[in-house]
């Protein structure tokens, strides 16, 4: 038997656990149910699971003579599941599990709830994902970057790219993070016109690979034999830069002074120098990256030669050294808002500098910062100052380290326990809300509602949260959100047989992907009932996609459609879905049966078995279809159990082919859409399965999808200890009729959202 089930069972026959921890029937069951379940779990689990025998080492008479805890809860469900699909009590047990008794048990089982001290749970540390980073770099500094190219694609955790364990920074990814950083600053802030000047202090004298100490005399320096002056020159973006020197020369024998002209180790050019005392001369116009660069100045031809006046030594006269950056572009409406006009020409540049980092740093770090962050930052800019960076180009770099901070780059929430919970702050609160509706950082009204304190309030977070979805970024929850829980990324890298699909294109792909999510973003937009994801008589279509399932459509634009067609509407009859859980070449109940009890149902199936191989061939001689040749790859032994939870719901999608596409036949044969349900309930084709799942599993459909909303919410899978909640938010939203919205209040309403526990994930 199942350990999740008996766990569960005898957490009811105890009562409380060691911990002062309950699990509670979410309907209270009756006496009579309580004793069934005891009987049961005696009869035909204790004698492998027992005190007189303990295989896997589980025994249930000791658990339960020691008390049922949260943590033989989380053994007890997946007992539970296990009992469901039929892999305990295994066939050759003592005592074989009967229908009746296997479903009392697991129905009673599924009541069961975890009624302990509240838990709220507690997340991992969390980066932001590519697509919060993207939208947050948008948001904080006026500028979209190429995140897809600078980034790879974020794992995926309990379904979502939001899961903070899948969200780790190695030090690779972090390389990158920094090209996207020193990128999003370039493109966000103009460095006005670069004009170095080097004096002859600054210059290294080497001769013969030492150093020399050459004279500087009334700001000009003199070097009297073979050697080479390098000057450090930074570039504070790419492009040409025109460098000059005063070059003169202590003039001797037949020929003037020559120095060869380098620029990081490459000759550029030989310069003839014949002036007697220093002018300026060009060095050249020199495509420079942005960075450091070395110029060197080699003299060429030291010599000391007679005179009637006596030996004169012909030497090199070097004075101040310029370089002039690519002209100044204007700066745009990015460079404005974050840096403003600058210092000006009475203005204090330090003090300017400042005020920057102090706007800037707490939208980028989402809360309040300590003036000594500011000073770590500002110390930044003193160096970049130092190497020659103009004002604005100084500012660049205390930016970019800001947006390499942890503070940044991760969700950083502090602990504060109070009897080991962590209620949030406000500027916390403002993060998961904006990073839950809009994947991206607050904006200015919700950072006055943080810093006004109403987001401590349930009725300032509901006005906010009101508010945020009237916005256009909440479009990211329609992407972010529905993209995944439909799994509409299979789509990209799915490519039907070209032989069964003629015509299929990336516009018709395109079609496909627009459907889901704007039928989701109208559900959501105009809060609609949830169950009109499964049950709707109208869908969103464009020319293409209309053509595509053979509906009439006048107009060139997407537009809501009413459907005539009952086996259409809702999602599962979408052609995005019915593809992604399609084989290329022939449609797949399990696949899209298995998609039902995954995202619809929250019940999902274990893995096949490493024996339990593919379908059988198609026999050219007698074609067979692909419910046929599934009905005897199920009548294996091992395969039987799933595939009879699994399969009767994606034989109900069968009049569909692989496109999502209407048929009524299949390889000439005609198609079959029937299917008895485990409960022995007939159903024929998908308009059954649709009132059956929007009726009476509606109640599994609400607590799958407030399930996956929590997910998506707070950043880590759910878990028996987020059950009892997930049924409160059910509750209210069956007698509330369902709504979106009234699902979204009550996600941020949860413990699970506002707070954090003490113990680990």
């Amino acid at each position: 038997m199942s350990v999740r089930s008996l766990t569960l069972i005898l957490l009811l026959a105890v009562g409380t656990t060691a911990h002062g921890a309950d699990l509670i029937p979410a309907t209270p069951a009756t006496g009579a149910t309580s004793i069934a379940g005891k009987d049961i779990l005696a009869a035909n689990c204790f004698s492998c699971h027992g005190s007189q025998r303990t295989k896997g080492g589980i025994n249930f008479e000791t658990m339960v003579a020691r008390g049922l805890n949260g943590a033989n809860l989380k053994v007890w469900r997946k007992a539970s599941s296990l009992v469901k699909q039929e892999e305990m009590p295994p066939e050759d047990a003592d005592h074989p599990l009967n229908a009746a008794d296997r479903e009392k048990l697991v129905t009673w089982l599924d009541q069961l709830r975890y009624d302990g001290p509240v838990d709220p749970g507690r997340v991992t540390l969390r980066r932001l994902n590519r697509r919060e980073y993207g939208n947050t770099m948008k948001d904080l500094l006026g500028v979209e970057i190429p995140v897809n190219d600078l980034l790879p694609r974020d794992d995926i955790g309990d379904g979502f790219d939001t899961s903070a364990d899948v969200l780790a920074l190695p030090p690779a990814l972090f390389d990158k993070y920094a090209d996207a950083a020193r990128l999003a600053v370039e493109s966000a802030v103009e460095v006005g016109q670069v004009a170095t000047v080097v004096t002859p202090e600054q210059v290294t004298v080497t001769v013969a690979g030492a150093p020399l100490k050459a004279p500087i005399a009334d700001g000009v320096l003199t070097l009297d034999q073979g050697g080479e002056c390098q000057i450090s020159l930074y570039a504070p973006t790419a492009g040409r830069y025109r460098i000059k020197a005063d070059l003169g020369g202590i003039q001797g024998g037949k020929e003037p002074v020559r120095v060869q002209v380098l620029i990081d180790g490459q000759a550029e050019k030989d310069q003839n120098v014949t002036a007697t005392k220093p002018r300026t001369a060009s060095l050249g116009s020199i495509e420079l990256s942005q960075g450091m660069h070395r110029l060197s100045l080699i003299f060429l031809n030291p010599e000391t030669v007679e005179t009637p006046k006596g030996p004169i030594t012909r030497s090199l006269l070097l004075g101040d050294i310029t370089m002039d950056g690519p002209p100044a572009r204007r700066p745009g409406t990015a460079h404005q808002a974050l840096i403003g006009d600058g210092p000006g020409r009475d203005g204090d540049p330090r003090a300017t500098a400042r005020e920057v980092l102090a706007k800037f740093l707490p939208r980028a770090w989402r809360r309040p910062v300590s003036a000594e962050e500011i000073d770590r930052l500002l110390a930044i800019y003193d160096q970049a100052l130092a190497l020659g960076e103009t004002w604005s180009g100084a500012l660049r770099h205390p930016l970019q380290a800001a947006l390499l901070s942890p503070h940044f780059l991760y969700r950083v929430e502090q602990d504060k326990p109070v009897d080991g919970i962590t209620t949030l702050s406000n500027y916390e609160v403002a993060s998961r809300l904006s990073y839950f509706l809009w994947s991206s950082m607050p904006d200015a009204p919700l950072f006055a509602a943080a810093a006004a304190g109403e987001l401590s309030k349930p009725s300032g977070r509901a006005a906010q949260v009101r508010r945020m979805l009237k916005d256009s970024r909440s479009r990211a929850l329609v992407d972010g959100f529905a993209g995944q829980w439909l799994t509409l990324g299979n789509l990209e890298n799915f490519e039907p047989d070209p032989t069964q699909v003629r015509g299929f294109d990336n516009r018709l792909r395109e079609s496909m992907l627009m459907e889901p999510l704007e039928y989701f973003a109208t559900i959501l937009h105009e809060d609609r009932d949830l169950t009109e994801l499964i049950t709707s008589d109208w869908t969103i279509l464009d020319p293409r996609l209309a053509a595509h399932y053979g509906i009439s459509f006048t107009g060139s634009s997407r537009q809501k459609v009413t459907l005539t067609d009952k086996d259409r509407g809702g999602v599962l009859t979408m052609a995005a879905i019915l593809s992604v859980t399609s084989n290329p070449d022939h449609t797949s109940p399990s696949r899209r049966g298995k998609f039902v009890l995954e995202q619809i149902l929250n019940d999902p199936p274990p893995p096949p078995p490493p024996t339990a191989g593919g379908l059988p061939k198609v026999d050219a001689g007698r074609p067979t279809t692909a419910r046929e040749r599934l009905e005897q790859h199920r009548n294996r032994a091992e395969c039987v159990s799933c595939h009879k939870r699994i399969d009767p719901l994606g034989f109900a999608f069968e009049g569909f082919d692989i496109v999502g596409r209407t048929r009524d036949r299949d390889e000439g044969r005609p198609v079959d859409t029937s299917g008895v349900l485990p409960g022995g309930q007939k159903i024929r084709g998908p308009e059954d399965l649709k009132k059956i799942l929007a009726t009476t599993h509606k109640t599994e459909f609400l607590r799958c999808f407030t399930g996956k909303m929590m997910t998506y919410a707070i950043g880590r899978g759910v878990d028996y200890r987020d059950e009892a909640h997930i049924d409160t938010i059910v509750t209210d939203l069956e007698e509330n009729g369902q709504r979106m919205t009234t699902l979204l209040l009550a996600v941020v309403e949860s413990p699970q959202f506002l707070q954090r526990s003490a113990r680990t994930p």
